[in-house]
């Protein structure tokens, strides 16, 4: 196995992962989805999507679960360059979705410069109107499960 093998490995966990667990956990109605519930409907609702000054963190440490999951299979099977190269990749992917998504709500940031993160907002938004648009960068998973809505 090389490093180019993990590091595509790392970044398709994340979006693989991510997509399953925001769309099956995180929508679904058992006790780890009233955190995601909140950041919906009460902190950042389709009508109040955006707003000025500091994203609100969503409190929601159950995204601990499938990365902890994920790491320590990671660790036990592969050598221990590879598996430094794997972690480092998937949690600097997962660091670098989150700060993105962070932006989606906050109005006057300076990516809104830029004509890609316009479009990513505007689908996130769709996620926050409809059940769809799980992803935050990459919405192949969506597309390849039916939930992408352009």
């Amino acid at each position: 196995m090389t490093y180019l093998v993990v590091t595509i490995a790392g970044l398709l966990a994340v979006d693989c992962i991510g997509y399953l667990w925001h769309r099956w956990v995180e929508h679904g109605a058992g006790p780890l989805s009233r955190a995601h519930h909140k950041h919906h409907e009460m902190d950042y609702p389709p009508e109040r999507f955006l707003h000025l000054g500091a994203y609100r963190k969503n409190p929601d440490p159950a995204w601990y679960i499938p990365a902890v999951l994920v790491l320590g299979l990671a660790v036990v099977i592969l050598p221990l360059g590879l598996f430094l190269a794997f972690a480092t990749v998937a949690v600097g992917y997962a660091l670098a979705l989150n700060g993105v998504h962070d932006r989606f709500h906050v109005q006057g940031n300076p990516l809104e410069r830029i004509r890609w993160f316009l479009r990513l907002r505007a689908l996130h938004l769709n996620h926050h109107r409809y059940p769809a648009n799980y992803s935050i960068l990459a919405f192949w998973m969506d597309r390849l499960c039916g939930s992408y809505l352009p």
